[in-house]
């Protein structure tokens, strides 16, 4: 090989080492910007429907480090250009005229006294957190940040380092700083702020709230000097500007709610910036006046409350209060947010079991629903007043939340149905089947959180309004996407809106109870609940635009004599609607009703027998119930007795259209009704004829008997057994005790009765009106 060719051939190695080692070098340059960025781990932030701040978390490092912001206040980012880096938008990364600027400077000075940084620069040394200052660093930094405008723009970059700037103790970005010294986001912030806010980084350790801060006011005033010459803003402004004082306190993050807060951070809704649907402004006055109410239920021993409320347009939360303050002590409960705590839910699901009756036409409004003394396999339901009406309208026995009326209900209706309607509605915490609950169900026996409850009864006022019926969302956020809709066949708008205008008579509290003496008056739909031992204290209540749902109690779940519905919850919710802009009524649905014609007295489908009225019923309704309780009768010529044709001429006999109840319900009825009128008598000759045929004997006691029913060893005295004989052994009949009610019996005619000493009349009747009396006495030995 001759000289000349090896030569050629050391060039071409040569070149060759030196593009690979530029490859190597420029691959080294491309790749050293730190993947990702930053590393950092940011704070957790809920914001308002409008991005307003609700509620923060510091991040785990304890810094108060929000996520990098997608925009800035235009006098935020003229101030800190001006202050850091006025021509930004012209370098690539390195400002070479301020280089050589600072270069000379700190050689003539032979110390650093002027720094040459970009903002570019600045994001690198944030991102490496890399404090060192030397010349190798120096020159790292500028590669970097020329690397760093190939993969953002400049926005990009103007918004990273506003976010991960130091601001002074632990805050950690605009964001952070603008909430922590001036109360508010940084889209609001004044001149004089934004200028602080871009100087500060600066000298982070200048800022001292309520100390001598002389030094970082001449700062900031030199910026906002040099931002009025550059023509930002007037003289004047500048002036205000310069007499704005420095923050005097470090403030507190907003605590609007906490609790939802965290129980989305605790159902790993794992996002730094969560928006949710709140009003802010609502949030903070809903929350002011359950503050306030808080401390008004201690006095009554009650320590808890949670409240929400509804959008019924949009399905979502506009205001939320999972408890009554915020505590992390494990003692106080206050952590717990009670709005998804499973409570016994008292009498809240009566409004549900009316409205899916009505539905499927198993009632209408006025038909009469027994209200006695009733035993179910051993349960025995009461009402509030431990009074029975012995019959009563359902609307009634809704509004009036009687218990016994709405047991019959679900009996009649089947505790499986309303159980797999209360499913499809979307309640998630039926833990057991239908048969374990039983009839309690109806009655608290079940456990409900209020946040689904509430969503329960917003469903009726949509279904009322033709909106469709939406899934229960588990997580209370704003809506990404649209809510799933349920089937709608189980509640129409009929149905709906006759079972609101039912729970607009539901008596209320208070100063609240004379609500329609005025006309400007709220009409609200709604209704309480009260728990066995008095632990739970509900009301939710509906308008066209908004539910509310209130619960009150102690979180440990222990009782307290008058925590009640009524007392306790009720008095907030109407304090809460009054917060709310003005509402209105829903309008009758005439597409979805159909008019029937009923009797007047008890609510059944009219026969010739009665007087009636027309009243509506849901569309889809296939309700076929005939009045039972209005008959013809024949009395004799004075309409004194009841006679027939068997021992009257039939040309005397008079006939009567009579409303008339079976005994065990009338004897109740008629104490509340004065105007109920028994059935007449029947004439004694007619009674003879009649008793010679009727098909009841008494086996025993037999008439006239006279007993000894001695005493046991605590002093009681035993009871005894009657027995009767029926021709028609599967009839009903009703047991008396010196007109006193004992109970039905059907099949076996057995009673087991407890007479004291003396005299004692028994009277049994049955279903058809047949009845035998007799007397018998208790004797002490």
């Amino acid at each position: 090989m001759n000289v000349k060719t090896q030569s050629s051939t050391v060039k071409i190695i040569a070149a060759v080492c030196v593009a690979v080692i530029f490859s190597v070098l420029i691959s080294s340059w491309w790749h050293s910007l730190p993947q990702p960025l930053f590393n950092s781990p940011y704070s957790s932030i809920l914001l308002d429907r409008n991005n307003q701040l609700l509620e923060a978390r510091i991040a785990s490092d304890e810094q108060w480090r929000f996520p990098p912001s997608e925009t800035l206040p235009s006098s935020y980012i003229k101030a800190v250009l001006l202050f850091e880096d006025k021509r930004f938008y012209t370098h690539s990364g390195v400002d070479f005229l301020a280089l050589g600027r600072a270069t000379l400077q700190n050689i003539k000075a032979k110390e650093v006294v002027s720094g040459a940084s970009t903002l570019s620069m600045q994001v690198i040394r944030l991102a490496s957190d890399n404090q060192s200052r030397t010349l190798s660093t120096k020159l790292i930094e500028t590669l970097q940040a020329l690397r760093l405008e190939f993969s953002y723009d400049k926005q990009e970059i103007l918004n990273l380092y506003a976010s991960h700037a130091p601001f002074g103790g632990n805050v950690v970005g605009i964001s952070a700083a603008s909430w922590r010294y001036f109360g508010r986001a940084p889209e609001s912030l004044s001149w004089a702020e934004s200028a602080l806010l871009a100087v500060l980084p600066n000298r982070p350790n200048y800022l001292r709230p309520g100390k001598n801060q002389q030094k970082l006011k001449q700062k900031r005033d030199r910026l906002l000097t040099r931002l009025q010459q550059a023509g930002e803003f007037d003289q004047l402004q500048l002036t205000l500007a310069l007499s704005e004082p420095l923050p005097d306190k470090i403030l507190a993050f907003p605590k609007r709610a906490p609790h939802l807060l965290e129980t989305l951070i605790s159902r790993n809704f794992n996002q730094a910036v969560i928006k949710t649907s709140l009003n802010s402004n609502l949030q903070a006055q809903v929350q002011s006046v359950t503050n306030n109410y808080a401390q008004r239920l201690l006095n009554s021993q009650i320590t808890h409350l949670a409240a929400v409320v509804l959008d019924n347009k949009s399905g979502l939360p506009v205001a939320y209060i999972g408890n009554s303050g915020f505590s992390h002590n494990p003692h106080s409960g206050k952590g717990i947010d009670l709005l998804h705590r499973a409570r016994s839910t008292g009498s809240i699901l009566k409004p549900l079991l009316y409205a899916t009756m009505l539905q499927q036409g198993e009632i209408t409004p006025l038909q009469l629903v027994e209200d006695t003394p009733t035993k179910f396999k051993g349960y025995q339901p009461e009402n509030y007043d431990l009074k029975f009406r012995g019959v009563v309208p359902a609307k009634q026995a809704l509004a009036q939340s009687l218990n016994i009326p709405a047991v019959n209900m679900l009996k009649q209706y089947g505790i499986k149905p309303f159980y797999d309607f209360l499913e499809t509605r979307g309640m998630s915490t039926l833990h057991r089947n239908a048969d374990d609950y039983g009839l309690p169900l109806i009655l608290g026996g079940a456990e409900g959180t209020l946040w689904e409850m509430t969503h329960l009864y917003m469903q009726l006022a949509r279904a009322a309004q033709s909106l469709p019926a939406q899934a229960i969302s588990r997580l209370p956020t704003i809506a990404i996407e649209e809510p799933s809709i349920l089937d709608t066949s189980h509640l129409g708008a009929g149905a709906a809106w006759l079972t609101l205008n039912a729970l607009l008579e539901v008596g209320r509290p208070g100063s609240e109870s004379r609500w329609r003496q005025f006309s400007n008056s709220r009409k609200v739909a709604w209704k309480t609940g009260t728990s066995y031992g008095f632990r739970d204290g509900w009301a939710i209540g509906t308008t066209a635009e908004y539910t509310i749902g209130v619960w009150t109690g102690n979180a440990e779940g222990g009782g307290v004599p008058g925590l009640t519905g009524t007392q306790a919850a009720a008095p907030l919710l109407f304090e809460l609607f009054n917060l709310l802009p003005k509402t209105h009524w829903f309008s009758k649905p005439e597409y979805d009703l159909r008019q029937v014609r009923v009797c007047k007295n008890d609510g059944f489908l009219a026969t010739p027998y009665c007087d009636s009225k027309v009243i509506d019923l849901p569309l889809v309704s296939s309700y076929s119930k005939i009045s039972p309780y209005h008959m013809r009768i024949h009395t004799d010529a004075k309409q004194h007795y009841r006679v027939s044709s068997a021992c009257e001429p039939v040309h005397k006999l008079s006939s009567l259209n009579w409303f008339t109840l079976p005994p065990h319900v009338a004897f109740y009825y008629q104490k509340q009704h004065s105007e109920y009128r028994p059935m007449p008598k029947w004439r004694q000759d007619c009674l003879n004829f009649m008793s010679a045929q009727s098909p009841i004997s008494f086996i025993y006691p037999h008439k006239g008997t006279q007993i000894y029913l001695p005493t046991t060893m605590d002093g009681s005295r035993t009871k005894m057994v009657s027995e009767l004989a029926h021709q028609y052994s599967a009839s009903q009949v009703y047991w008396y005790l010196d007109q006193e009610y004992l109970g039905t019996t059907q099949q076996i005619h057995q009673m087991e009765i407890g007479p004291g000493l003396g005299k004692h009349e028994l009277l049994v009747v049955d279903e058809a009106g047949n009845q035998q009396v007799l007397g018998f006495e208790v004797l002490s030995q």
